[in-house]
Parts: C-alpha cells; structure tokens; sequence
C-alpha cells in the first residue's frame, strides 16, 4: 500500500471517530436538554404561554368584530390590523 493510501485509510478511520464523537456528544446534549426542561417545568409554561396567545387572538377577534359594526367608517383600517394580528 502506497503512502497515500495509508493516509487516505487514516484520514477515513478519523473521519469516522470524529463523526461516532459527534453522535454520542449530540445523545448527551439531547438528553441534558430534556432533563434540564423537565427541572425547570419549561414545557408547562409554554404551554401556558400557548393558551394565553390563544385568548389574545380571540379577543383580537371580537375587537375586531365590534369594530366593524361601529357606524364609523374611520375604524376600518384598524379593524383590518386587529384582523392581521390574529392571523
């Protein structure tokens, strides 16, 4: 086996560890991730944060409905922005 080849073998086997490194830090990281946000109770408070921005967008809606039936035609464009923002 030349030189070269004997090179390229170990540039490829190094390669490799690197890359069974990589995956294994990449499990770790995982795993400390979900462990960290089962700790601090991170999932419910986005869940919380979820629900609150669902109530923020159906009020957006009513405004925008109560808007609309207002004899003013001056309020328009800011029922057409409440829209948008509940979109």
């Amino acid at each position: 086996m030349s030189e070269a080849s004997q090179a390229i073998t170990a540039a490829r086997q190094e390669i490799e560890k690197l890359r069974l490194q990589n995956s294994k830090l990449m499990e770790d990281w995982l795993e400390a991730t979900d462990a960290l946000l089962s700790y601090t109770g991170l999932p419910g408070h986005l869940h919380r944060i979820e629900l609150k921005m669902k109530e923020l967008k159906s009020l957006l809606v009513r405004a925008a409905g109560a808007l609309e039936k207002s004899p003013d035609g001056a309020h328009l464009g800011l029922v057409q922005e409440l829209r948008k923002g509940a979109e």
